[in-house]
């Protein structure tokens, strides 16, 4: 199963190539990569997938907003709350706690769609469970990938981690399209709970080590307060926590729009709409590429920078492209901005942040991401109002004078990264 990495590997080259090597030598770094393979294909699936039956069913933008919503929602309502519980107690269990909850979703949604027995309130519970599950991401997963490559090893780690999650959202859309109109709904949630299944098997048998772990009782508020005020202090955290809310609030909404771009708009069948979410994955997974051939502390912000800002500016070329052909290069172009924003983005937070505190503020990271379900709403009442590519178009434009607002607050106020820093 491993051996999926090695095309990454080669392409990769040089010092990068060979630290990924040492990586996969160790069980736990392979077992969390996979892990974290699986369950982005499925969240990516499982959007395109869901998007695409609410939409054929209702014809409504508000509706594959609702939906979407409740995808991403708990976010914002666990994050941080998970963050801190993940300081306190074995983030392994949370972890595999997870993966097992989401591979008895997964199986009971794809039975009941066989049975002919589901319904759009049963899909939006299986959607919220499975935002649950991507709330503990930062704060368990990538936590955990942080402590098992140490300092000198975590810009390429999360590089090449974030290059699989951005490779599955090329692989996962395209999948979703594929099972949705060849198979049904059902294949997409029975083929999930199968590789959720591989998932947990994995884990269980993980050798894990937590770094850090305090078994006092936790005081939930003052920890997130204590996140809060380290986050305001250290000018690097708060820059990456309000770039990191404006691309997730005005740039991620559009897997909203594109299954409604994709069908009325360009007149697409599911397939091909998955295709379309897929290339920007592909650009994802080749600026990863890309990112783990010139990462270097002191370039981590000039990636997360830029990147942010291709992806944003991708995004609104698309609301704008009425052929297939163009949609598929904006597209991709957005895929290549992702790369470093994304792979970044939890690098920097773990390259300066104290190991006591640092679930704290990975879930201030989670809380930050979990603001695009506001945008989801948000686009999806722009799209229904004034038609999905000007409502697209809107949000993008808006994430775009955001962003270089927060650009010169980074220009002014963060320095660049150190090459030491704690232990990780």
């Amino acid at each position: 199963m491993l051996y999926a990495a090695a095309p990454l590997i080669v392409a990769i080259g040089g010092n990068a190539a060979r630290i990924i090597k040492t990586l996969f030598a160790e069980t736990t770094f392979g077992s969390l990569w996979y892990s974290g393979a699986i369950t982005s294909t499925m969240r990516w699936l499982e959007s395109l997938a869901v998007g695409v039956y609410v939409f054929d069913l209702t014809n409504s933008p508000i509706m594959v907003a609702v939906f979407l919503f409740l995808r991403w929602a708990p976010l914002v309502l666990f994050g941080a709350w998970v963050g801190v519980i993940a300081d306190r107690i074995s983030r392994k269990a949370i972890l595999f706690g997870g993966l097992v909850t989401m591979f008895v979703v997964s199986l009971g949604l794809g039975f009941l769609t066989v049975l002919g027995l589901v319904e759009l309130w049963h899909i939006g519970i299986g959607a919220f469970i499975s935002g649950v599950f991507t709330s503990t991401d930062y704060s368990t997963r990538r936590a955990m990938i942080g402590e098992a490559a140490g300092l000198d090893r975590v810009g390429v780690a999360m590089a090449f981690d974030t290059g699989t999650t951005n490779g599955t959202r090329m692989l996962g859309p395209a999948i979703g399209g594929f099972m949705l109109q060849f198979f049904g709904l059902h294949g997409a949630y029975l083929l999930g709970a199968f590789l959720f299944a591989t998932a947990v098997l994995l884990i269980w048998r993980m050798p894990y080590r937590q770094t850090q772990t305090d078994e006092a009782a936790p005081k939930v508020l003052r920890n997130l307060v204590e996140g809060l005020r380290y986050a305001r202090s250290e000018p690097m955290v708060l820059g990456v926590l309000m770039i990191t809310i404006i691309v997730n609030a005005f740039g991620f909404p559009f897997g909203n729009i594109l299954p409604i771009i994709g069908r009325d708009t360009l007149g697409l069948s599911a397939f091909p709409v998955g295709v379309l979410a897929a290339s920007e994955g592909l650009g994802a997974l080749l600026g990863a590429i890309g990112v783990g051939m010139a990462v270097r502390p002191s370039r981590y912000g000039k990636f997360f920078i830029c990147g942010s800002f291709i992806f944003l500016a991708g995004i609104f070329c698309f609301s704008l492209s009425p052929y297939f052909s163009t949609s598929l290069v904006t597209l991709l172009i957005a895929g290549f901005g992702v790369a470093g924003f994304s792979s970044m983005q939890s690098t920097i937070l773990l390259s300066v942040t104290p190991p006591e505190i640092r679930g704290r503020v990975m879930g201030l990271l989670a809380v930050s991401v979990g603001t695009m379900p506001l945008g989801i709403l948000y686009a999806g009442f722009l799209a229904d109002w004034l038609g999905a590519p000007i409502g697209l178009a809107l949000v993008a434009g808006q994430g775009l004078f955001l962003w270089l607002l927060a650009a010169l607050y980074w220009r002014r106020n963060v320095k660049l990264l150190p090459t030491g820093g704690p232990n990780i």
